[in-house]
């Protein structure tokens, strides 16, 4: 009896020895595409293979070749693929044929715990697929099937256990959880996401989530993982925080808890009545800080400089920004340099042009057209303009000197170092002009003629008329008084009696 005993004990030693002992890893292996006859149109695989029965299989045996051929291509992007070898690394070749008659062998690697290989990138238009083992070791395969993206499915293990009696708190910016652990042994921590990211971790089943905003929709997420890593699908809820109270008086107190919630100093008068707001005894008219008993001054760059003295309150340096893109164009024939610049995205008051003659530039120039003017090099900047826009025009340029401008930004009462610009001006022409030459004043000349002789000629006719009719006057007296009588050969003069009496003879006749 006793060395029957021993003999079957070692045949079932030996049998644990030589027979694969299969230790499925748990997932949704049902609902594939071998589940769905409606696609497959020819397949010579063992039916132990996909009968969802993890406890059938199927030796895939040296040379063996099994395959499974669609109705219409299809999709493929995770296999489940459970099975053992006598080898470590023999698990079978799967080789996908695709609808244009090509085909592409999956690598022989290893199925993760779950026994799923996920594809790095989607089988596009496969029509077969091919199940081959050319080593010499035999593979068991325990379950095989084929997803796309819509229908795999991944289920936790068993063992993984959520959190139960989930409570939230919820705050202004925060909220608090309270949760029961699972108590089983392979319990490790509890992970807690908001919308979708991990905010943190927790084992002692209290955990508070801080920087939220006031009166904000979120979603929660509790998960549980083992001490293998594996983690649950997790309990999903979703809160809103606290609406942040009104302070109408911004006295600190919500006007839900404030016996005077328009009045800030709580003295029983209102604010709109009180002339002293916060009773610190300056008038409000005279209080810098009306809402402030202390009258702290208010630093918001701690910069040392109260906010209502500071001209860049949010800036600690101080810097007024300066003015962009300034340029310069010189327009010889105009005698004009013309200069633009753009402004500051922000603390733009006004724009200050100066311009100074550079060091080492003493020049003569022509002052109009014969004196000549000597121009002195400026060590400081002369101010020429101010203006609020991004344009401005120098018309008192002299020729052949060189200049630099200088534009500065001046804002709150603070002026910017400025931006600067150096230009050389052209040498204007020296020669006389066109109208200044022999010709040019010949024909001023005659045009100045032409514009001054009606006015001469109308003057002449004034002063010389007069004079003119005189002497035909004269002249005329002089014939009539002295006119003679012809008788022969002789001429005899006639006075006014003599005319009268021969003017009245010859009447009579």
């Amino acid at each position: 009896m006793y060395k029957r005993f021993i003999i079957v004990l070692l045949i079932g030693l030996f049998l644990l020895i030589i027979i694969p002992i299969h230790s499925a890893a748990y997932n949704n292996y049902e609902n594939g595409m071998l589940d769905d006859d409606s696609l497959i149109k020819e397949n010579n695989l063992d039916p132990a293979v996909y009968d969802n029965d993890l406890d059938t299989s199927f030796t895939l045996n040296e040379d063996d070749s099994h395959y499974v051929e669609f109705n219409e291509p299809v999709n493929i992007t995770a296999i489940y693929l459970n099975s053992e070898s006598d080898s470590s690394y023999s698990h079978g070749y799967v080789t996908f044929i695709y609808n244009d008659g090509t085909s592409e062998e999956l690598d022989n690697r290893m199925p993760d715990e779950n026994g799923i290989i996920i594809l790095e990138t989607t089988k596009e238009d496969v029509v077969k697929i091919t199940i081959q083992n050319p080593r010499l070791y035999k593979s068991y395969l325990y379950e095989v099937d084929f997803y796309d993206e819509s229908d795999y499915t991944p289920v936790p293990p068993p063992e993984l256990e959520e959190v139960t009696n989930l409570q939230i708190e919820e705050n202004l910016n925060n909220i608090n959880l309270t949760y029961d652990v699972p108590t089983y042994n392979g319990y490790n921590k509890t992970n807690i996401y908001i919308d979708g990211e991990l905010n943190g971790s927790d084992t002692t089943g209290s955990y508070t989530v801080e920087g939220l905003e006031p009166n904000t929709i979120y979603d929660i997420k509790v998960t549980t993982v083992n001490t293998d890593g594996n983690e649950s699908i997790g309990l999903i809820e979703t809160f809103t925080t606290l609406e942040e109270p009104l302070d109408s008086d911004g006295d600190g107190i919500p006007d839900h808890e404030d016996e005077y919630p328009n009045d800030f100093d709580n003295d029983g008068i209102p604010d709109s009545e009180d002339s002293d707001r916060d009773g610190d005894g300056i008038p409000n008219n005279e209080d810098d800080y009306p809402d402030d008993p202390e009258n702290t001054p208010i630093d918001s760059d701690g910069d040392g400089i109260p906010d209502h003295e500071d001209p860049l309150p949010d800036d600690p340096e101080n810097e007024i920004p300066e003015v962009k893109n300034l340029s310069i164009d010189v327009k010889a024939e105009e005698g004009r340099a013309d200069l633009t610049w753009g402004k500051p995205d922000q603390h733009f008051g006004k724009a200050i042009i100066y311009r100074r003659t550079l060091e080492g530039t003493d020049t003569t120039a022509y002052n109009g057209l014969f004196s000549p003017l000597v121009v002195q090099a400026a060590e400081t900047y002369t101010p020429l303009f101010e203006t609020n826009g991004t344009t401005f025009s120098d018309l008192t340029i002299q020729d052949n000197q060189d200049y630099e401008y200088k534009v500065t930004n001046m804002y709150q009462g603070v002026e910017s170092d400025g931006v600067t610009v150096q230009v050389t001006t052209p040498v204007f022409s020296a020669e006389l002009p066109d109208n200044m030459n022999a010709t040019g004043l010949l024909s001023t000349i005659f045009e100045l003629i032409g514009l001054f002789a009606p006015i001469l000629l109308l003057a002449l006719a004034v002063v010389f008329t007069p004079k003119l009719i005189g002497l035909i006057s004269k002249s005329t007296n002089s014939n009539e008084a002295f006119q003679t009588f012809r008788k022969g050969n002789k001429r005899y003069a006639l006075t006014e009696w003599d005319r009268f009496k021969l003017d009245r003879a010859r009447y009579k006749r």
